[in-house]
């Protein structure tokens, strides 16, 4: 990359017009301010939206996994609760005598 010459010294074989030459073929790829900042702020954007994304995954999962790990607690179907018998007396279904 060098080609033998040394950096910023004054005594090298190339004319100045073909330095500043090789310098305007180089100047087009180089990245401006502009350029840098737009590919800061896109990676910062991917970052963040990469954790939120994350933070939710981890949250469903650790959600899903609470939630059916343990074994829900249900009644023994071999033990139902007793029925409730109400007994009504035979007089209480008889009508009132009625007055003449």
């Amino acid at each position: 990359m060098n080609d033998g010459h040394k950096i910023g010294s004054g005594s090298t074989n190339n004319s100045v017009p073909e330095r500043i030459a090789k310098l305007e073929v180089v100047l087009p790829t180089l990245a401006t301010k502009t350029d840098v900042e737009k590919a800061s702020h896109e990676v910062t954007k991917w970052v963040v939206g990469t954790m939120v994304g994350g933070v939710g995954l981890f949250i469903v999962i650790m959600t899903f996994v609470l939630n059916n790990a343990v074994p829900k607690t249900s009644a023994p179907t071999g033990t139902q609760p007793s029925p409730i018998i109400i007994q009504v007396p035979a007089q209480a279904l008889q009508p009132p005598p009625q007055a003449k």
